[in-house]
């Protein structure tokens, strides 16, 4: 099987619809525009097997951004975006 790494970046609305057509393993780091909560938006990053990546271009109609190759932090700049980090809580 053969694979392409690429970072794909979706609203926090889509997130149900992306995960039920992909399974539970996408979409697993939180983005906001300044790192806080609320999550606004959800990433996936690393190696999709193509046929996956062909059905998040090409068949799944929810809207996402996609950036090929393994830059997340310029794929997250692009959107202005930052990782949620989370403060723990006592």
């Amino acid at each position: 099987m053969e694979n392409t790494q690429a970072i794909v970046i979706i609203a926090d609305s889509d997130k149900e619809a992306a995960v039920s057509d992909l399974g539970g393993g996408f979409f697993s780091a939180p983005l906001s525009s300044d790192g806080n909560a609320p999550t606004s938006h959800w990433m996936s990053s690393g190696y999709f097997l193509n046929s996956e990546l062909n059905s998040i271009v090409n068949v799944f109609t929810w809207p996402k951004k996609v950036y090929f190759g393994n830059n997340w932090q310029a794929a997250l700049d692009a959107e202005k975006l930052k990782q949620v980090v989370e403060t723990p809580t006592e």
